[in-house]
């Protein structure tokens, strides 16, 4: 099992444990899927979905106990499918009509149906230090274990129905005892304007520890010209520049001499999603799959100055524990 995505569910409560992503199936339509598991006051098993479409958005999700889920971390071949498409995948995610694999994902949401399969990059992140894994504060774990994929396959919504081919997508994975942040920002694309192969993920989080928040915290990587910069020190954890709302985030940071800074920005379809998590709270995520976003890297010793901008093919997620004032789409 490729390290970070194996299930670690055993059972023991409270756990959760999310694995999710985005696929920019055409252009102006793009899908967030997620399958979950979550044990706590709530103990469920679910699979989650949104398709934006331009203007539109479209979202639902499908519901299994979790005592439906396959013996995880095990080779499943779903039934009625070709044998040689799974054999060696190992699954983290598996009900009859649902399937998740290191390479492969078959699901539906309500009237949503996805099912497609990539072919990895090999470039992947862990985002939280061995040296801050012990903080009291820190809860969960976050992998972006395929930051930089293509992806095959099928959707259908709203009675259309779409084939892609060798489309840029990305697959994290979340899991712990309890949602550590009160409120962050999250961004991803692989998807820029005029370049294929440069990759951005950033995440910026206030923890709660000992009923008081702390400053945003965030952790940034980069791929530009085939070249990686990753900003995780703990020194350029704390010392991030950031400001975020459900609109917009802007960021700026500097390790090792290297220079890092941008904005992401939401578009005006953005899908509000209801968690719960293992404690019974809630929170809020403003979700958003056709963001834009512009960032300028800087790299004196390499001779690098380049700007990237992604129009309309960006993620971009604030979620946070105050209570909104609208209804969720899911």
């Amino acid at each position: 099992m490729l390290s970070g995505f194996g299930a670690e569910y055993t059972g023991d409560a409270p756990f959760y444990e999310v694995w999710y992503g985005k696929v920019d199936v055409a252009e102006d339509v793009a899908l967030w899927f997620r399958y979950t598991t979550l044990d706590g006051v709530i103990r469920e098993a679910s699979t989650w979905a949104v398709v934006f479409d331009g203007e539109e958005a479209f979202g639902d999700r499908t519901f299994w106990e979790i005592d439906e889920l396959a013996p995880r971390n095990t080779v499943v071949i779903p039934e009625g499918c070709d044998r040689d498409r799974f054999l060696g995948a190992e699954q983290v995610f598996h009900t009859d009509e649902a399937h998740l694999d290191e390479r492969n994902a078959i699901g539906r949401a309500g009237d949503i149906e996805w099912d497609f399969q990539w072919q990895d990059s090999g470039r992947r992140c862990q985002y939280i230090p061995d040296a801050l894994q012990g903080l009291s504060a820190v809860k969960s774990s976050y992998d972006s274990t395929f930051l930089d994929v293509r992806v095959s396959g099928t959707l259908q919504y709203d009675g259309r129905a779409r084939t892609f081919e060798s489309v840029p997508a990305m697959v994290g994975h979340i899991r712990g005892t309890k949602i550590s942040g009160h409120h962050w920002a999250w961004a991803h694309c692989n998807h820029f304007d005029g370049d294929d192969d440069a990759v951005f993920e950033g995440l910026s989080v206030s923890l709660e520890a000992l009923g008081m928040q702390t400053p945003p915290l965030s952790a940034f990587i980069v791929y530009v010209d085939g070249r990686r910069y990753w900003f995780r020190t703990p020194l350029s954890i704390v010392r991030a520049q950031t400001d975020f709302d459900r609109d917009h985030w802007h960021f700026e940071v500097e390790s090792g001499g290297v220079h890092l800074e941008g904005e992401a920005t939401a578009p005006s379809n953005v899908a509000l999603v209801e968690y719960d998590d293992t404690d019974g709270s809630n929170l809020w995520c403003y979700n958003s799959k056709l963001a834009d976003l512009e960032f300028r890297l800087r790299d004196p010793e390499h001779g690098i100055d380049r700007t990237l901008t992604a129009t309309g093919t960006s993620a971009f997620e604030y979620v946070t524990r105050e209570r909104p004032d609208r209804t969720p789409l899911i």
